[in-house]
């Protein structure tokens, strides 16, 4: 299993943004014959993602600090969440490449689609890692001001 595998998942080919697919229904799929029962594509972009943001949020979160902390003249600006949420959004879209294609031609509503939820997703993400980040640092200020108890 590729590195790449770990951020996709398999959906079929009548519903390629939806990541709720069931092995089982792929499994159908492919034993009736549906050509590309068994794509994969980029969690980033399914409708399913706008649920499954903890871990995402936390990671973008922590790469922000640290690299506020190397350079924070660079990355310490509310930019760099929504530059780092982009940039996903970016690499979903290559990792989901092949998907955007049906007999050699771009399935523009499949593609439309997708960028409007990574769109929505990477707001979204930003948005959060800013929101975690205030909370923290109020919940710093108020434990150093002696508020919380």
């Amino acid at each position: 299993m590729g590195v790449s595998n770990l951020f996709k998942t398999t959906v079929s080919a009548t519903s390629p943004l939806d990541g709720s697919t069931s092995a089982a229904t792929i499994a159908a799929l492919k034993k009736g014959g549906e050509e590309g029962a068994d794509q994969k594509v980029s969690d980033f972009l399914t409708v399913q993602s706008l649920a499954n943001f903890g871990a995402v949020t936390g990671g973008v979160n922590m790469a922000w600090n640290g690299l506020s902390t190397l350079k924070p003249e660079w990355f310490a600006g509310i930019g760099t969440p929504f530059g780092m949420a982009f940039l996903w959004l970016v690499a979903s879209l290559a990792m989901s490449h092949d998907q955007f294609y049906k007999d050699n031609k771009i399935q523009w509503s499949t593609l439309v689609g997708g960028l409007f939820v990574g769109f929505i997703n990477a707001l979204v993400l930003a948005s959060a890692v800013l929101g975690a980040a205030a909370g923290a640092k109020n919940v710093v200020s108020a434990v150093a001001g002696g508020s919380l108890g």
